[in-house]
């Protein structure tokens, strides 16, 4: 592997929340961000990543300012919008692929932004998605 990732949401919720029902996802997550930032990988993101991550670490307690912090270190990757030819290419992509609408604008953005791997827990392990983007859960 090489190049740029895209890295889903829930693996950051991982890599965040110490819960005590998901301590081996959290560490996995973690271990597994942190090995991506030192072999050099460029990690990609997109604006739903954030929103996700800011409302969903709001919900589990975590307070305003830490959440804050969190999502500005998280936007330090490559950060790419959701625009209008995300949006078509996430319809596309529901409907050849099947998935739910927030994962195909996911694979949308990461397909968009010429990422070779959609690092994700919530999508088929091992799809390969329009010859380009390949879907791998890093915490199984």
């Amino acid at each position: 592997m090489s190049g740029e990732v895209f890295v889903d949401t829930n693996i950051w919720l991982y890599a965040v929340l110490d819960s005590p029902q998901d301590q081996e996802k959290h560490k996995k997550a973690r271990d597994f961000l942190r090995t991506l930032y030192v072999t050099g990988f460029k990690i990609v993101v997109s604006a739903q990543v954030i929103n996700e991550l800011y409302v969903n670490l709001l919900k589990n307690g975590i307070p305003e300012a830490k959440v804050r912090n969190v999502c500005k270190e998280v936007m330090k990757n490559r950060f790419v919008n959701i625009e209008k030819i995300t949006i078509e290419k996430a319809w596309n992509f529901r409907e050849k692929y099947n998935f739910n609408y927030w994962d195909s604008l996911i694979v949308a953005a990461a397909w968009l932004a010429n990422c070779e791997t959609l690092f994700s827990e919530d999508m088929q392990d091992g799809l390969i998605v329009d010859g380009q983007v390949k879907i791998l859960n890093p915490l199984r």
